[in-house]
């Protein structure tokens, strides 16, 4: 069981405008949200063009930002 606040990191998803106030400074994962809307358009385009209905998968890398809720590795 963790007892101590420099033991364990928290973190958030999402990059939620919350996260980053000073008061929270929680750790998150941010995506890309303009090359997440991109994504979509350019799927949605290539799906009406080809008249599609055939799934398909677009791998987008998050980052991790690291604020105030992040212990150092030991």
């Amino acid at each position: 069981m963790y007892k101590r606040q420099d033991q364990l990191s928290l973190v958030g998803f999402d990059d939620a405008t919350v996260a980053g106030l000073e008061s929270v400074s929680l750790s998150t994962i941010a995506q890309d949200t303009a090359a997440l809307a991109d994504a979509a358009l350019d799927r949605a385009i290539t799906r009406i063009e080809s008249r599609s209905s055939e799934p398909m998968e677009t791998v987008l890398q998050p980052r991790l930002v690291v604020r105030a809720t992040t212990v150092p590795i030991r």
